[in-house]
C-alpha cells in the first residue's frame, strides 16, 4: 500500500476525490476538454498552422475523436471545473487543510498538479517541452484565465515542491 494512502478510507471524501478526478481527467473532463481546445483551431482553419504542427493536430484529432460541438463548448466546461476546484480548496482551507480531499496528499492533488500543465506549464527549467507545445497550452482564452485561481497554481506548486520530483522529464 503506497504511503502516504492517496484514495481515502471515508466514502464520502472518497467518493468527491474520484469524482473531482473524473472531472479532471475522465471523458469531458478538463485536460480532455483543453486538448479539443488545442485542436480546434486548426480543425476550423488546417491553414492556420505550419504543416508539421497540422498533421500532428490532425493526427490527434482523429485519434481522440474530436468533435467541432464539443469543442465549441470546451472552454465553458474548464471555466466550470476550475470554479469546482476553486471552491474545493477553499473549503479545505477553511477546516484547516492544505489538501484538496480530507488532510493529506490523495490522487486529486497529484492529478491536480500534473494537469494543470495543460493550462499553465512550470517553467522550461521544471518542466521542459516543445515551445509550441508550451504556447498551445498556455494560451487558454480570457475565460479560463479569469478563473484559473492563482490559489489552485499555488496548491499545484506545493505539491510539486513537497511530494513530486522535479524537473520533470519528456
Amino acid at each position: 500500500m503506497p504511503e502516504p494512502k492517496l484514495v481515502p478510507d471515508d466514502i464520502a471524501e472518497r467518493t468527491l476525490m474520484l469524482g473531482l478526478c473524473n472531472e479532471l481527467l475522465g471523458q469531458n473532463g478538463l485536460v480532455w476538454c483543453r486538448r479539443l481546445m488545442v485542436m480546434q483551431p486548426t480543425m476550423i482553419d488546417p491553414d492556420s498552422q505550419p504543416e508539421e504542427v497540422r498533421n500532428f493536430l490532425t493526427f490527434f484529432a482523429t485519434k481522440y475523436h474530436y468533435d467541432a460541438a464539443q469543442a465549441e463548448g470546451a472552454a465553458a466546461r474548464v471555466v466550470s471545473i476550475l470554479n469546482a476546484l476553486s471552491a474545493q480548496l477553499a473549503a479545505q482551507k477553511t477546516k484547516g487543510s492544505k489538501y484538496l480531499i480530507g488532510d493529506q496528499l490523495t490522487a486529486l492533488d497529484i492529478y491536480w498538479s500534473t494537469a494543470a500543465a495543460i493550462l499553465d506549464p512550470l517553467p522550461h527549467n521544471m518542466c521542459p517541452m516543445p515551445d509550441n507545445f508550451r504556447e498551445f497550452y498556455s494560451t487558454v482564452g480570457p475565460d479560463i484565465e479569469a478563473a484559473l485561481d492563482t490559489k489552485l497554481l499555488a496548491h499545484r506548486d506545493f505539491i510539486y515542491e513537497n511530494y513530486l520530483t522535479l524537473p520533470l522529464l519528456m
